[in-house]
C-alpha cells in the first residue's frame, strides 16, 4: 500500500520542534537562524500565510527593501531544504507576494490543536474536554524567543487560555462535587502563575468549605507575600472580604467527592501496541472537528487496534463513555441496530423500533461509538450512522472498514502499513515501527530475541517483503521459533501460504490468506476478475495498462469504475505522479494472493501473454524517444515500469517466446546503458542470445546492446566481438543507420585499446554515413567522439572546436545525454589545460543534466572534475569528500573508470591527499562515501564546478 504524504509537525509550545513524517529535524539542520524564525512566524500566522512585506519587516527591519528581498530568497531556500529532509516533503510557497506553508501531507501545529481543543471545551460542563485541551499545552510558547515582539502577545494570549481552562475545569469539578479535583486544578494555576488572585481566592473558598480553615487562611497569607514581593501590591477587596469571612467561621465543612469512573466496554489488549504515534495524534486531532471518522485500509493493516488504542487514550473525554461494537460476526445488516443496542447497557427497546430507541436514548448522551468491521454489511452501517448522527448532537462515531461508508460529513482516515523505506543508520532501522513490532512479537516464540547489528538487516528485509502490513509482520514473527530470519525472508516469496499462525486467533486473521479471502469474497464478479488480472503487473501500472488487460470489449470508463471500487475496498492503492498522472499497484502480499486466484481461474497464461505484448510495445515506442528532446520523460516512463519490463522478459524467455523476448531486449538495451543497469542488462541480453529464433534485425540489436554494455564495463574484447557480429548482420540487411552506429562503437573500443589510426578510420566512415543520411543525432555523436580522439592525441584546439560544434547541435536537438557528455568533455579539457574557472560552467551544467536523467557515469566524472576545481580554490577537505562520494557512486553502479582515465584520476586524488594529509584525507573520503546523492551534488555545486566522455 502506498504511504500517504508525510505529515509536517511543528511544535511551538514548550520549545521549537519540527518533524517531517518520522524524521525529527535536528537543531544542526537549521544553518540560518532567520529560516527558523520564518517557519515559526508562518506557523503562528493566520492561515499560515504571510505577505512578502510582512516577512521583510519582521526579519530585516533595518535593511533597504532590495537587500532584504535578496536575503529572503536565501532564507526560503533554507526552510525548504530542511523541510525536505527525512521521509517526507513539505513545501513553502511564494506566489503573488504571499508566503504560505502548504505541505503535501497533513500539517499539524500544536498551537492550532490546543486552540481547537480549548474552543471545544469552553462552554461545556464536561471536565474531560478541558483535560483533553490542557494536555495539548506542553509549555509556554517559544520560551527561547522571550524577547521577540512577534511572539510576546501570542504567548500571553495562549497562557491566558491555559490558565482560564484550569480555572474553568475547577468550577466544573466543584459543580459535580469533585472538590479534590477542583483544588488540584487551582493549585496548577498558582504553580504556573503565582500572582493569579482569582485562583488563590477560589482555593481559599474550597479549603474553607471542606473544613480546612487554617489552610484557607495560610493561602491568603501566601497571596499577600507573593503580591508584596513580586508586584509591590496588596490583595484586592474581594480577597480581603473572603479572608475575614473565613476567620469569622462562615464556611461549613463538606467532604469532597471522588471523580466518577468513565464508562466503557473496551477490552484490555493482550499484546503491546507498537508505534503509530503520528496516526494516534492525527485521529485525536480530527475528532475535535468531525463526528464520523472512518478508518479505511487493507485487511490486517491494524485499523481495529488503532481505533481501540485511540479510544483508550480518549477515555474520560466522553461523559457517557466509549462503546465498541464488533461486527465481523454479524452476517445480516438488518441486525445492526439490534447489535448496537445490545452493546449499550442503557438502551431498552421493547415495543419500539430499535433505531428509534437508540436515537431516543443517545439524544441526551455524550458517547463515542466504535463500529468495527463494517465492509460486509452493505448500506446498513451508513444508514444507521446517518440516522443516529442526525438525531444525536453529542454522538461521535469511529468506523473501521475496508471501504468508506458514504455518509455526508464522513471524514476518511486511510490507515497504511508501517513504514519500511530505507533509513540512514542501523539505529534508525531498529527504532522503526515495523522492525520494533517484529522484534516484540518474535520474543513470544524465541525468548531472548534481540535486535543486533547482525539481525536488524534481516528483520528489515522481512518487513519490507510484506510491505509493512502489521498482521503479516506478526505472522512472520510467529515463525521465528522454527525458522531463522534468513529462512523466513526466503520463504516469503510464497507469502500467503507461509504466513499463518498456530494460535487460536480469530479465524479471519489466522492467516494472511484468510484476511484476503474476506475481502475477495466481497467483490462482485467483474471486480474479482479485474483484481485477479492485475496480479500480472509488477511495481504498479497505469490506467491504460489496466484497460489493456481488462475484460475484452470493456469500455475504458467501466475499467476505471471497477478500479475505483477496488481502491475504495483498500485492495488497490493509488499514487498521483503529477496533476494528471496516476499510478496504481497491489501490495506485494495482495498481488501474490491475486496471482494464485488467477492461476486457479485458468487465465494465467493468456493474461501474462497480454502483459508481455503490452510492455514489448511500450519498449518499442520508447526506444526512438530515448534520443532527443523527450529523452528525460521517456527514461522516467520506462523506469516506472522497469519491474513490468523485467517480468515480461522473464515470462517470454521462460516460455521460449523468442520473437517477443528479442523485441524487448532489442528496444531496452539503450535504456539500460543510460541508467547504468550494466550487469543486469548484460545478463538479460546473454540469456536472449541463448535462444533459438528471433528476427535478424532484433538479434543484431541485441548483439549491439550486449557489446555496448560490455564496453561500459571495460570488457573490450567481448564488446568488440559482439559489435562486429552485429555489424555483419546490419550490413547484410543494408541497415545503414545501424551500420553507422556499430562503426562508431568499434571506433570507441579501438581508441581505448590505443589504436588511434583504426579508431579514426571507423569514426570517419561512421560520420560519412550519418551525414549522407541527414542523421543529426548521429552526426553529434560522431563529432563528440572525434573530439575525444583529438584530445587523446593532444590536439586540444581541434577537440575544443569539435565539442563546441557538438554542443550547439545537441542544444538544437534537445538530446540531454549527448549534451551532458559534450559539456563534461569541454569541462575536462579546461581542467587539463589548467583553466579551472572556465571548467566550472560546463561541468555544473553537465552535472545537473546527468542528475535529471540519472546518468551516473557522466555524473561521477563531473563530481571528480568539480573536486579538482575545489582543490585549486584551496578547500582540500571538500575536494576529498566529493572524490569519495564519486568513488562510492561509481562502485555502486558498476561503472569503473576507463583505463585511459585512471592515471589522471589517481594524480588528482594524490594532489588532494598531499594537500590535506593522509589521516584527514581518509576521514574526509569516508565522509563522502556515505553521503547522499542530492547532498553531495549540492555540496559540489556550492564549492563550484576526468577526462572526456564517449557515446557508444
Amino acid at each position: 500500500m502506498e504511504a500517504r504524504p508525510a505529515p509536517l509537525h511543528i511544535d511551538l509550545l514548550g520549545g521549537f520542534r519540527v518533524r517531517v513524517g518520522h524524521h525529527v529535524v535536528p537543531d544542526s539542520a537549521w544553518r540560518l537562524s532567520k529560516a527558523r524564525t520564518l517557519l515559526k512566524v508562518l506557523a503562528l500566522a493566520h492561515g499560515h500565510r504571510l505577505s512578502r512585506d510582512q516577512a521583510l519587516d519582521l526579519l530585516w527591519p533595518d535593511l533597504a527593501p532590495e537587500a532584504a528581498a535578496n536575503n529572503l530568497y536565501g532564507v526560503l531556500h533554507g526552510v525548504r531544504r530542511v523541510l525536505r529532509t527525512g521521509d517526507g516533503e513539505a513545501e513553502l510557497r511564494f506566489q503573488h507576494g504571499l508566503l504560505s506553508l502548504q505541505p503535501e501531507g497533513p500539517l499539524h501545529i500544536d498551537v492550532d490543536a490546543f486552540e481547537t481543543a480549548a474552543a471545544r471545551a469552553q462552554g461545556s460542563n464536561d471536565p474531560a474536554l478541558y483535560y483533553a485541551a490542557l494536555s495539548r499545552y506542553s509549555g509556554d510558547l517559544l520560551p527561547d524567543d522571550l524577547y521577540e515582539d512577534w511572539a510576546a502577545e501570542r504567548r500571553e494570549a495562549l497562557r491566558e487560555i491555559h490558565l482560564g481552562l484550569l480555572v474553568a475545569v475547577a468550577r466544573r469539578h466543584e459543580a459535580r462535587g469533585e472538590l479534590k479535583a477542583a483544588m488540584e486544578a487551582l493549585r496548577r494555576v498558582i504553580q504556573s502563575e503565582r500572582t493569579h488572585e482569582e485562583a488563590h481566592q477560589e482555593l481559599m473558598r474550597l479549603y474553607a468549605s471542606t473544613g480546612q480553615r487554617d489552610r484557607a487562611l495560610r493561602q491568603f497569607a501566601q497571596l499577600q507575600d507573593i503580591l508584596r514581593d513580586e508586584l509591590e501590591a496588596e490583595p484586592d477587596a474581594g480577597a480581603e472580604d473572603l479572608y475575614r469571612a473565613i476567620r469569622a467561621g462562615h464556611f461549613a465543612g463538606a467532604e469532597p467527592a471522588e471523580p466518577s469512573t468513565p464508562q466503557h466496554n473496551l477490552s484490555l489488549p493482550l499484546t503491546s501496541f507498537v508505534g503509530r504515534e503520528q496516526e494516534l495524534a492525527e485521529i485525536k486531532s480530527v475528532l475535535a472537528t468531525t463526528r464520523l471518522l472512518t478508518l479505511t485500509g487493507l485487511g490486517g493493516v491494524g485499523k481495529t487496534r488503532l481505533a481501540l488504542r485511540a479510544a483508550w487514550d480518549l477515555l474520560g473525554s466522553y461523559r457517557d463513555g466509549i462503546w465498541f461494537v464488533p461486527l465481523a460476526s454479524v452476517a445480516d445488516g438488518a441486525r445492526l441496530p439490534e447489535v448496537v443496542a445490545q452493546t449499550l447497557p442503557f438502551v431498552e427497546h421493547s415495543g419500539m423500533v430499535v433505531t428509534e430507541a437508540l436515537m431516543d436514548v443517545l439524544r441526551e448522551r455524550q458517547i463515542l461509538l466504535i463500529l468495527d468491521n463494517c465492509e460486509h454489511l452493505g448500506m446498513a452501517p451508513a444508514q444507521l450512522a446517518g440516522a443516529l448522527l442526525g438525531a444525536c448532537a453529542d454522538l461521535q462515531i469511529i468506523a473501521t472498514s475496508r471501504a468508506r461508508l458514504g455518509v455526508p460529513g464522513e471524514m476518511l482516515f486511510p490507515v497504511g502499513p508501517l513504514a519500511t523505506s530505507p533509513l540512514p543508520t542501523p539505529e534508525a532501522v531498529a527504532s522503526s515501527d515495523a522492525v520494533r513490532l517484529f522484534a516484540e512479537r518474535a520474543r513470544f516464540r524465541r525468548p531472548g530475541f534481540t535486535l543486533t547489528a547482525a539481525t536488524v538487516g534481516d528483520v528489515a528485509e522481512i518487513c519490507h517483503r510484506v510491505e509493512g502490513i502489521p498482521l503479516a509482520i506478526e505472522l512472520a514473527a510467529a515463525r521465528a521459533g522454527a525458522f531463522s530470519l534468513e529462512e523466513i525472508a526466503a520463504r516469503l516469496a510464497d507469502a500467503p501460504g507461509f504466513l499463518s499462525s498456530g494460535d487460536s486467533l480469530e479465524e479471519r486473521h489466522s492467516t494472511l490468506d484468510a484476511v484476503l479471502n474476506w475481502s475477495y469474497h466481497l467483490l462482485d464478479p467483474p471486480e474479482a476478475r479485474l483484481f485477479r488480472r492485475l496480479s500480472v503487473f509488477r511495481g504498479g501500472w497505469t490506467l491504460e495498462a489496466a484497460e489493456a488487460i481488462g475484460e475484452e470489449g470493456t469500455e475504458p470508463a467501466v475499467v476505471l469504475e471497477q478500479l475505483s471500487r477496488l481502491i475504495d475496498k483498500s485492495l488497490v492503492t493509488v499514487r498521483m505522479e503529477g496533476p494528471d498522472a496516476a499510478r496504481y499497484r497491489l501490495p506485494e502480499p495482495v498481488r501474490q494472493y491475486a496471482a494464485r486466484r488467477l492461476a486457479e481461474d485458468g487465465e494465467e497464461e493468456a493474461i501474462h501473454r497480454r502483459h508481455a505484448v503490452l510492455f514489448a510495445a511500450l519498449a518499442q515506442q520508447a526506444e526512438p524517444e530515448l534520443v532527443g528532446p523527450d529523452q528525460v520523460r521517456w527514461i522516467r516512463r520506462l523506469d516506472a515500469d522497469h519491474d513490468n519490463l523485467r517480468a515480461a522478459l522473464r515470462w517470454a524467455i521462460d516460455r521460449g517466446e523468442a520473437d517477443l523476448a528479442f523485441s524487448l531486449g532489442a528496444h531496452l538495451w539503450w535504456f539500460w546503458y543510460l541508467q547504468s543497469h550494466l550487469a543486469e542488462g548484460r545478463e538479460w541480453l546473454d540469456s536472449l542470445l541463448q535462444l533459438e529464433g528471433g528476427n535478424d534485425d532484433d538479434r543484431a540489436a541485441v548483439l549491439r546492446g550486449a557489446g555496448s554494455l560490455a564496453y561500459a564495463q571495460r570488457q573490450y574484447d567481448t564488446a568488440l566481438h559482439d559489435i562486429e557480429r552485429s555489424l555483419a548482420l546490419y550490413r547484410q540487411a543494408s541497415n545503414r543507420p545501424r551500420e553507422a552506429s556499430c562503426l562508431n562503437t568499434i571506433a570507441v573500443i579501438l581508441a581505448e585499446k590505443r589504436d588511434y589510426s583504426g579508431a579514426r578510420r571507423y569514426h570517419e566512415e561512421s560520420l560519412a554515413i550519418r551525414r549522407e543520411l541527414g542523421d543529426k543525432d548521429g552526426v553529434a555523436v560522431s563529432l563528440s567522439n572525434l573530439g575525444v580522439l583529438a584530445y587523446w592525441e593532444g590536439d586540444y584546439a581541434r577537440a575544443d572546436a569539435l565539442w563546441e560544434e557538438c554542443i550547439a547541435l545537441n542544444r538544437e536537438l534537445g538530446d540531454t545525454t549527448s549534451l551532458a557528455i559534450a559539456l563534461s568533455n569541454v569541462g575536462s579539457l579546461a581542467l587539463g589545460l589548467g583553466q579551472y574557472e572556465r571548467a566550472v560552467p560546463p561541468l555544473a551544467e553537465a552535472l545537473e543534466l546527468s542528475r535529471a536523467i540519472d546518468e551516473r557515469e557522466i555524473l561521477t566524472a563531473c563530481l571528480d572534475g568539480l573536486a579538482e576545481v575545489v582543490l585549486w580554490r584551496g578547500d582540500a577537505r571538500r575536494a576529498a569528500i566529493i572524490h569519495g562520494a564519486a568513488d562510492a557512486l561509481r562502485a555502486a553502479v558498476g561503472h569503473p573508470l576507463r583505463p585511459s582515465d585512471q592515471a589522471d584520476h589517481d594524480a588528482a586524488i594524490g594532489r588532494t591527499r598531499a594537500a590535506l594529509g593522509s589521516e584527514a584525507f581518509a576521514a574526509a573520503w569516508a565522509e563522502g562515501q556515505t553521503a547522499g546523492l542530492d547532498e553531495i551534488i549540492g555540496y559540489a555545486l556550492r564549492g563550484e564546478g576526468s577526462s572526456p566522455r564517449i557515446t557508444v
